[in-house]
């Protein structure tokens, strides 16, 4: 019984330093979200054609982004997510 109490006791602070370490981890280095609109290069697209964009991004982590995007001209129109292969760093597209 006193073996189990010691493996508890133990694996609980070892749990609890390792939350610290995390939390301040993330303080130091939080996710940043972005809400920018981006540029349009090409403001006249055809049907079928492509919106080309222009983007500045910063990417402190090599772990995949997300994007969402949607059109607002009287009705939003929700477009599909893009192919985001990004390099890690700063980078303007």
């Amino acid at each position: 019984m006193n073996r189990l109490f010691r493996l508890v006791s133990w694996a609980t602070i070892l749990s609890g330093l390792a939350l610290c370490l995390y939390t301040g981890y993330l303080l130091t280095y939080p996710f940043k979200v972005s809400e920018s609109t981006f540029k349009v290069v090409s403001p006249v697209v055809k049907p079928g054609g492509n919106l080309i964009l222009a983007v500045d991004y910063c990417k402190w982590m090599d772990i995949p982004a997300t994007s969402s995007r949607q059109l607002n001209d009287g009705v939003i129109i929700e477009l599909p997510p893009p192919l985001l292969i990004s390099p890690w760093g700063v980078t303007k597209i």
